[in-house]
């Protein structure tokens, strides 16, 4: 893996190219069609990743990410693309997080004897949030938050036959 990372605008734009290579071999994964752990035999993953960050105001932060992966054969649960927009702000004790994730070309489910049987999720998206308030000093405080994930409901799945919950809500200290 290699890297680059500069600043800009006295250091409130930061951006940074990352480039990787993986030699792999003997990775064991489950099919899901016959409910089995397989080994996946040698593969090779390169790629690049992009990210940008800018904080608008002192309270306002923005941030994109977008990676490309090559596999040199189909992997369970490494799409070939991924990105994510998410912005920031924080107004004194309160903080307000909003992102979305897009994954595209994900392989739920693989068989290395016959391909055919692979399985592919084409694309989906997800929007998130959270909202939070700080009790006391930064170090020493509490956190209150909730937060909402997959706020659209999107249907996807990440491991074949494992479909992930439509819109989910949390809170905690």
């Amino acid at each position: 893996e290699a890297s680059v990372k500069q600043l800009f605008l006295e250091n409130r734009l930061s951006a940074e190219l990352t480039a990787f290579f993986i030699d792999g071999r003997d990775l064991i994964y489950t099919d899901y069609t016959i409910k089995k752990n397989m080994n996946m035999g040698s593969f090779t993953n390169k790629g690049i990743e992009v990210e940008l960050g800018y904080q608008v105001l002192k309270n306002l932060h923005f941030d994109v990410n977008y990676t490309f992966l090559h596999t040199s054969k189909p992997l369970p649960v490494a799409p070939k693309h991924k990105f994510y927009a998410g912005v920031t702000y924080n107004p004194s004790r309160f903080s307000f997080d909003l992102n979305v994730q897009t994954i595209a070309d994900l392989y739920t489910n693989v068989d290395m004897r016959d391909p055919s049987n692979n399985v592919k999720e084409d694309h989906y998206t997800v929007l998130n949030a959270k909202a939070a308030y700080r009790f006391g000093d930064l170090n020493k405080g509490l956190k209150l938050f909730v937060k909402g994930e997959n706020l659209t409901a999107t249907r996807y799945s990440i491991n074949y036959g494992y479909p992930m919950p439509k819109a989910i809500f949390m809170g905690g200290i």
